[in-house]
């Protein structure tokens, strides 16, 4: 198993991901925003590897984080 097939793509949006949600964790606002920027990546990733699912749960986990940087109470 090669850990980089994907150039490293899927590492940096896990580590975005897990990255935001413990800012979310820790009331950071901002962590919405790094959080969506790993579902980008994500599905950046979808592309790559050519999975619709990735692509489209990604879609939907990046708009969830649009509307909880949307609704969050300022840092």
């Amino acid at each position: 198993m090669d850990l980089l097939t994907y150039y490293g793509v899927d590492w940096l949006a896990e580590a975005l991901v897990l990255i935001g949600y413990a800012l979310i964790v820790y009331k950071s606002r901002n962590g919405w925003l790094v959080s969506a920027t790993g579902s980008l990546t994500f599905v950046a990733f979808g592309f790559m590897s050519g999975s619709i699912a990735v692509i489209l749960s990604s879609l939907v986990f990046l708009v969830l984080n649009i509307l909880g940087y949307k609704n969050g109470k300022p840092d």
